[in-house]
């Protein structure tokens, strides 16, 4: 009988995690994804993995490695490719490059004010369930470099330094023109908290200096 029970949720285990490795989407989005990568050429192209859907919002979120391996004594490494598809557009959000492979050509996804579900919180709090690694790393690049992106946006990610580290956003949030022309943002980023190694020590002084010539 204890057998039988552990052969039943082995089973079910197993189910649920090919459920998610083999990307459980609408064909509709399988399909626009698969041509995508295929569109864009990339060396010894990897099967992509779904790191978060939405069918109702006609969204998903996917990363795709590509090229040779590296580090293999430590189990293999690839150069990853991370991509956004909302509604009718479909692009990169970033890469994470270990190979020489020619990045030139490759275009990003540019998030329009419009776009409101990938503005939304529900979009942000369900992406970082999935994968916070997407959401913090390459998700949140995007909107910050993007001066189409509203500044209440823009307000919210600031206020998110202060309780989750992250010096690179606060930099890329100082070379926002639309960021350095708000007062409420520019005052955020210079009263950053100072915590252990003050990592923030860069962005509060530089914003400290743009607030003074206000």
């Amino acid at each position: 009988m204890k057998k039988l029970f552990f052969v039943t949720i082995l089973i079910g285990f197993l189910f649920f995690y090919q459920s998610c490795d083999d990307n459980s989407v609408s064909p509709v989005i399988n399909d626009r994804i698969s041509k995508f990568i295929e569109s864009q050429n990339l060396p010894k192209v990897q099967p992509y993995k779904i790191s978060f859907f939405n069918d109702n919002e006609n969204t998903a979120v996917f990363r795709v490695k590509y090229g040779e391996p590296f580090d293999c004594s430590a189990g293999c490494a690839y150069s990853t490719g991370f991509g956004l598809m909302h509604n009718n557009k479909i692009n990169w959000l970033t890469f994470e490059r270990l190979d020489n492979t020619d990045l030139t050509q490759m275009t990003y996804y540019d998030i329009d004010s419009s776009e409101t579900y990938l503005l939304s919180d529900s979009f942000w709090n369900n992406l970082n369930d999935s994968d916070e690694w997407i959401y913090r790393y390459a998700f949140l690049p995007v909107l910050v470099k993007d001066e189409d992106i509203p500044l209440n946006v823009l307000y919210r990610i600031t206020q998110d330094l202060y309780t989750y580290i992250y010096p690179y956003l606060g930099e890329l949030l100082l070379s926002n023109k639309n960021v350095i022309s708000s007062k409420e943002i520019i005052a955020l980023l210079a009263n950053l908290p100072v915590f252990q190694g003050d990592a923030y020590y860069n962005v509060r002084e530089k914003a400290k200096g743009i607030l003074n010539n206000m």
